[in-house]
């Protein structure tokens, strides 16, 4: 068997670890990631290895030559254009021949038995075999379901928390048929697991996955380089290491009396010392390095480094040439690159990274990062929205970075709540997209259903609306489609508030226009949307609560659809619109009805006198699927439907509060009937929440789940559906290492019993051993 080793990788996660080298040339214990790789494959038999390459590739193969000092044989492909990780294999296709051959990547740590995988991938007789491992924290890797077969039944791409279904994932290591090459499109990007792998499984082609016992670890990042060499040095990891004076210590340099090693070390070739010092636990000293007499050397790696008397390291990594001056202290998550300098006497502070040549002045104090100016964050991203404390977990510095990464999309769209600090939150948001070559259109004081609408509607690559709200700032991001950024989109403003900042060449800086009227587009789009199709003037009294923009707003739409102004909440329906413009609740006669019930009214005015299709989220009511069962809708669900994403774009009003509130009372006039007569039309339901700590891993809870339902009605979107006649369940995880339980049914005491049922289930498979 032939193997392909992807080597290409960039590392800008990694940073700046990873700037003067491949991703897969990182060391551990002074050899690089990818030759641990090279003898895996060798000692399983595999000799015959081709190597895909593109950011520096000369490094790569200045080292492992033609593989000979390997014991292998060893080919280049370098890709002068990006491929994905299917189209670089695919121009192996001469090297790899007509056998099945192995695929695996040059930048993990795993020291699996191949030979069992192998095994596997014949007794399958499979076309594609996928490696697993589990993982705790799956967020970083794709995940992957099988049924009781092996057999793959669906791929989840490096998921938010509300999708992981398991703690299964990819580790990029695949066994795979020569003739799958010809499901590979030539000379563009393709990638195994966006695009490959969902075909094949479309096509019913058999794929089948192996959970492989053993190490295994991407080091995707810092952190994660730091925790790999940790589990190195703890014996975790299958590989020998040099020579091991005695337990959990190796050197392989004199080691002079007076120095204090507390296990486990590893000590290069090279390594000298200065009198005493204080070395460990968990310290990685590479060749070169020179430690200096009374520094401490704790839980860090150290690449060939000079660390002057006094210093102080602990979970840091120093990378090769960097000199660390005397008396300086450094901080737990710290990095710093190659050939950089720290004074004597500097202080920095956790999770600051230095960039490789860069100067810290003597007595320097830092705590952001010195890349180009742009600092670390502990701010909180998730669905498309990045909260933060103003200079403490968010700040300018950050939202330049961010522009940086916004500058990607093309033109984006920036509005603001109007207060001062979001003002210049968004006018550095705006220096990033132009320093990255972007176009930034600024719109005046608007808000996030707006901001959002003005992506889709102007043709935006993104748009943002920043939000000042008491100490903090919170950043909301919309895709071109209008709805919240995906994972993926979420993953490029990460890295670049972890310093992936872009700088476009000076002839390509972006510039700034004005779009003066988002808002009223926004509202003759509400008003267009509102009308049916015979478009029947509005003569209901509303009343509408507030004076924010998002109610001002609202209240010039149903102006515009003829709706007549009530004096009082009691005189008509009574809307009230959140700040955002998102979230509707409706009233009349006493009775308020809340955006579920909304929702499933309607999908009713949708299937009586509108297309009679309706599209909705993951999360919506099951009694929507009910009404269109009843009425012969059709209802179109994201996550499970093909044209569900396309469809829920045109409606709007099944996601915005504003063009709801439009379309509802347009909806009302045409039917002649009040608000409370169409709500006692539509099935009749309740929803019970509860959020379950629990103590295991999210992924591994829900993979036993998804395992002990498996005979039940179950479907896999956005968590764990269930359909039962006694109601509806739905299982996600939450951030905060819980998952949610929602239950839906027809009485109040049958959703809580629900609940009460599964929560008993979630506990149960938690407490297993």
């Amino acid at each position: 068997m032939k193997a392909v080793i992807m080597a290409g990788g960039e590392g800008t996660r990694l940073r700046p670890i990873s700037i003067l080298k491949p991703k897969p040339m990182v060391k551990l214990m002074d050899k690089p990631v990818a030759e641990y790789i090279v003898r895996l494959l060798k000692k399983y038999g595999v000799t015959d290895i081709c190597m895909t390459l593109r950011y520096l590739p000369q490094v790569v193969k200045d080292y492992f030559g033609d593989g000979t000092d390997f014991g292998v044989n060893i080919e280049y492909q370098v890709e002068k254009e990006p491929l994905g990780t299917a189209g670089g294999v695919r121009a192996c296709r001469n090297f790899i021949g007509g056998d099945d051959f192995i695929v695996i990547s040059g930048d993990a740590v795993c020291d699996f038995d191949l030979e069992k995988c192998f095994e596997f991938h014949r007794k399958k007789n499979s076309k594609v075999t996928i490696i697993l491992c589990q993982r705790d924290e799956p967020l970083e890797y794709g995940l992957v379901l099988t049924d009781n077969s092996d057999r793959v039944t669906q791929f989840v791409e490096k998921p938010s928390w509300d999708k992981v279904l398991t703690d299964s994932v990819n580790t990029g290591i695949y066994i795979l048929s020569a003739e799958i090459l010809n499901r590979i499109p030539k000379g563009v990007s393709f990638d195994f697991g966006r695009d490959l792998f969902p075909q094949l499984l479309s096509e019913n082609v058999p794929m089948y996955a192996m959970t492989a016992e053993g190490y295994w670890c991407d080091i995707g990042n810092c952190r994660a380089y730091l925790e790999c060499n940790f589990d190195a040095l703890d014996g975790h990891i299958g590989f020998n290491f040099g020579n091991q004076l005695r337990s959990g210590v190796w050197s392989r340099s004199d080691l002079p009396e007076g120095l204090s090693i507390h296990p486990p070390c590893y000590i290069g070739p090279d390594v000298t010392f200065d009198g005493e010092a204080s070395i460990g636990p968990f310290a990685v000293l590479g060749k070169g390095t020179h430690i200096g007499s009374g520094a401490k050397i704790e839980r860090s790696v150290i690449d060939g480094a000079n660390i002057r008397p006094g210093a102080e390291l602990t979970s840091a990594v120093i990378c090769q040439g960097a000199v660390i001056g005397k008396d300086s202290l450094i901080s737990e998550g710290c990095v710093v690159g190659d050939g950089a300098v720290i004074g004597n006497g500097a202080f920095l502070a956790d999770g600051v990274r230095i960039w490789p040549r860069k100067h810290i002045e003597e007595g320097g104090r830092v705590l952001i990062s010195v890349v180009h100016g742009s600092s670390g964050s502990s701010a909180l991203l998730f669905q498309g929205k990045l909260s933060g404390e103003i200079g403490a977990d968010l700040s300018f510095e950050n939202c330049i970075s961010i522009g940086s990464a916004l500058a990607g999309y093309g033109k984006v769209l920036i509005s603001s709540s109007g207060s001062p600090a979001a003002i210049a939150a968004a006018n550095a948001l705006k220096c990033g997209i132009c320093a990255g070559g972007g176009e930034v259109w600024e719109s005046e004081r608007s808000f996030e259903s707006a901001t959002a609408f003005g992506a889709r509607f102007y043709d935006m690559g993104a748009s943002v609306f920043v939000r000042h709200n008491g100490p903090s700032l919170v950043l909301n991001f919309y895709g071109k489609d209008g709805r919240a950024f995906t994972r993926a989109d979420e993953r490029k403003i990460e890295a670049a508030i972890n310093g992936d900042t872009v700088r476009a060449p000076h002839d390509r800086i972006g510039g700034v226009r004005n779009l003066p009227d988002t808002v009223d587009s926004y509202t003759l789009s509400a008003v267009k949307q509102g009308f049916f199709r015979n478009r029947m003037p509005c003569r209901t009294p509303v009343y509408v609560f507030g004076d924010s923009i998002a109610a001002i707003t609202l209240k010039r739409v149903l102006s515009v659809l003829g709706c007549t102004t009530a004096k009082r909440k009691q005189d008509g329906i009574c809307f009230q619109i959140s700040e955002d413009g998102f979230s509707l609740i409706a009233e009349e006669g006493g009775a308020v009805i809340y955006p579920p019930q909304l929702a499933v009214m309607l999908a009713l005015l949708e299937f009586e006198i509108g297309s009679g299709r309706v599209a909705v989220g993951p999360s919506a009511p099951s009694a929507i699927e009910v009404l269109a069962q009843s009425l012969g809708g059709k209802v179109l669900k994201v996550g499970r439907n093909k044209n569900a994403e396309s469809l829920l774009s045109q409606q709007t009003f099944m996601y915005d509060g504003i063009f709801a509130a439009a379309r509802l009372v347009a909806g009302l006039s045409v039917k002649n009937e009040s608000l409370s007569h169409l709500a006692q039309r539509t099935p009749r339901f309740f929803v019970s929440h509860r959020s379950v700590p629990i103590r295991r891993s999210r992924g591994a809870v829900m993979r036993e789940l998804i395992s002990t339902c498996s005979e039940m009605s179950v479907e896999l979107t956005e968590g764990l559906d269930i359909s039962l006649n006694k109601g509806h369940i739905r299982i996600s995880p939450l951030a905060d290492k819980a998952l949610r339980i929602t239950t839906e049914c027809d009485s109040e005491t049958s959703a809580s019993e629900l609940c009460d049922q599964f929560e008993d289930l979630v506990r149960n498979i938690d407490n297993k051993q």
